[in-house]
């Protein structure tokens, strides 16, 4: 675990790789006054100890590339991980404990009642724009206390803005480097290129690409991300604005997802901090924020 001092460090250099992940090391010694060899040693240790995740890169909803949440009751959630794995149109699925206990994003809509041991849908939706929050405090103490605080002065507001974009003029080596990329877009590129036979030229113009087509995500974990619980909530609400407001003040990055009506928020907590999240909960609908809430802890 890190103390306060050392947290503070790392998160100058997460806070730089959350505005571009593509930044140099050379070029961010000079923006934070950092030596070279200082940023990568606090680099290697970040990415060691997992207090840094990403860049991570989730695509845009296009109208030809339009994602589907399904968050799902079944039997045995561990045994259709083998049959998901086989099914193209799946693009990431996990098991969950609560509410539901399988999480499947696709990219069209699907038809899962056949899957052995389904029991009922618990949300089904498009997944519009995924949105990640830049940290703005490292201690859970100021950020419980800045909540509090925009808990007794918020009105709810912020309306759903959800929208898809024109097709995504992606060809096959656009979705390779995607696909390359989608978890750490820091990678040494040039082996990959090699890897898939893509000249360095389509790489920059795909990069150009990035900022108008995808989402970039760098997550922040203070301590490291092994020490956190992934708790998984889904929300009923007119007020998806308000909610990111007070979800952004979490020292440890979360992502929420738009979707109709409604927004998925995954946050990273010890297991400690549960009866503080089921309190937030509850004044969130206390305030009309949220009309209600259902939740799961990802397991994998």
């Amino acid at each position: 675990m890190i103390g306060r001092l050392n947290a503070d460090k790392f998160f100058l250099v997460a806070e730089k790789i959350s505005e571009d992940p593509f930044l140099t090391i050379h070029a961010m010694s000079s923006q934070i006054q950092m030596s070279r060899s200082t940023i990568s040693r606090r680099l290697k240790k970040m990415y060691a100890d997992r207090i840094i995740i990403g860049p991570q890169l989730s695509v845009r909803p296009h109208r030809n590339y339009t994602p589907y949440i399904y968050l799902l009751q079944v039997s045995n959630p561990l045994c259709i991980c083998g049959e998901l794995k086989t099914l193209p149109h799946v693009k990431n699925h996990a098991v969950a404990m609560g509410e539901w206990n399988a999480c499947i994003l696709t990219d069209r809509m699907m038809d899962f009642s056949a899957l052995d041991g389904f029991q009922k849908v618990v949300f089904t939706g498009k997944r519009y724009e995924v949105y990640s929050p830049r940290i703005r405090y490292t201690t859970w103490e100021q950020s419980w206390r800045e909540i509090k605080l925009e808990l007794e002065h918020c009105s709810p507001a912020g309306e759903s803005t959800n929208g898809i974009l024109p097709e995504l003029p992606w060809g096959e080596q656009e979705w390779q480097l995607y696909r390359a990329l989608r978890l750490n877009a820091r990678q040494d590129i040039l082996p990959l290129l090699r890897k898939h036979h893509i000249r360095y030229e389509t790489f920059q113009g795909w990069k150009q690409t990035l900022v108008n087509h995808c989402t970039v995500h760098t997550g922040f974990y203070p301590g490291g991300l092994d020490r956190y619980m992934d708790l998984c909530i889904l929300f009923r609400t007119k007020y998806a604005q308000t909610v990111k407001e007070l979800f952004s003040l979490f020292p440890a990055t979360p992502f929420l997802a738009d979707l109709d009506d409604h927004i998925l928020v995954l946050v990273r907590i010890t297991s400690d901090m549960m009866s503080d999240v089921g309190s937030l909960i509850y004044d969130m609908k206390e305030k009309g924020i949220v009309e209600d809430a259902h939740c799961a802890v990802v397991s994998f």
